[in-house]
């Protein structure tokens, strides 16, 4: 089983068998919600994201990362050993879905 970090929208069921696809694997999927406070420093707000979630502990496999390329970076700075999962919008209404892996 692998582990995903997602602190990005929540991933719709679609979104999940595709990444299950992509990764041949089953996934344990953590949802950290991100709403950032942009007159603030952002590395703080996503630590306490990760704290209130209850994973600080994890080391993900996969992280969906936030879609502020700044918070992004961050992201993948606390974790630089996860891939990164990207994110396209399909269809309209636009839905979300796993494109790549990185």
């Amino acid at each position: 089983m692998k582990t995903v970090l997602n602190f990005s929208h929540p991933l719709s069921h679609a979104a999940v068998e595709r990444l299950k696809e992509m990764v041949g694997s089953d996934l344990e999927i953590h949802e950290i919600a991100m709403h950032f406070d942009l007159s603030k420093p952002l590395e703080p707000q996503i630590q306490a994201a990760i704290h209130k979630a209850g994973v600080a502990k994890v080391s993900p496999d996969y992280i969906v990362p936030p879609g502020l390329s700044p918070a992004a970076i961050v992201v993948s700075r606390i974790y630089p050993a996860a891939k990164i999962v990207r994110l396209s919008a399909h269809g309209t209404p636009p839905q979300w879905l796993p494109a790549e892996i990185f």
